[in-house]
């Protein structure tokens, strides 16, 4: 099975100014002296309900906080996202702000955020392939026209091979870059899902060939394919 790397078309021509409400803080770790973030991990789907309503402010406020305070976070952290994928900057809510310019089938915030047309999602699910969820924004136009676009959340779920990888065994930091090459592995049985995130590099957004083909044939816009090596 291959697999490829996806990303914008370089010459889109529109802008999204947007954020998620909610994070997890950044850590401050005692034993690295790191004070670290990841950027890629988001569960748009994921509401702050009133049950959470006291914890507001410390999803709210994008600030560090020491290990200490994650830790004592961490029972509350791990009932809302329940036994999902999460780190430090974690981001989380539907995507909020404004947009203008001419939009496609796909579109793009950042490299790591991908959003769907309604009217691409409804001709994706009639064919063969495994979506992620998606979530819907509260993305306006500049205009005030709506929006129609999805945000796709895409869960980590490989992982990197060939790369040195050296993790804080206190605060689970990983320093890593975006390498040249990017070779992955995954089980069979995560893929129940053909568009997923690398676990050690979350901005990295990776789909099946299924997927690749199925886009190609319904000739969507906006999106890029690089192949990468799998085990």
């Amino acid at each position: 099975m291959s697999f490829y790397k996806i990303s914008c078309d370089k010459s889109k021509s529109y802008l999204i100014d947007a954020v998620h409400k909610y994070s997890i803080p950044g850590m401050i770790c005692d034993i690295c002296k790191s004070k670290w973030a990841v950027t890629g991990i988001q569960y748009p789907n994921i509401v702050l309900s009133n049950e959470y309503a006291e914890y507001e402010e410390y999803y709210s406020i994008r600030k560090p906080y020491p290990w200490q305070t994650h830790h004592e976070m961490k029972p509350t952290t791990d009932n809302l996202f329940k036994d999902m994928f999460v780190l430090p900057g974690t981001k989380f809510g539907p995507l909020q702000g404004i947009a203008k310019g001419r939009f496609y089938d796909f579109a793009w915030l950042n490299p790591w955020t991908l959003l769907v047309s309604y009217n691409a999602y409804e001709l994706l699910k009639k064919e063969d392939i495994k979506l992620p969820k998606v979530a819907k924004t509260k993305i306006v136009m500049n205009d005030k026209r709506d929006f129609d676009y999805y945000e796709f959340q895409i869960i980590p779920k490989a992982r990197i091979l060939d790369y040195p990888i050296e993790k804080c065994e206190r605060c689970g930091r990983i320093p890593i870059t975006m390498p040249d090459k990017i070779k992955i592995s995954i089980s069979p049985k995560l893929l129940d899902e053909e568009v997923f995130r690398i676990v050690e590099l979350p901005t990295a957004i990776i789909v099946t060939e299924n997927f690749k083909n199925i886009v190609e044939k319904l000739e969507f816009k906006d999106i890029c394919f690089t192949k990468i090596e799998n085990e």
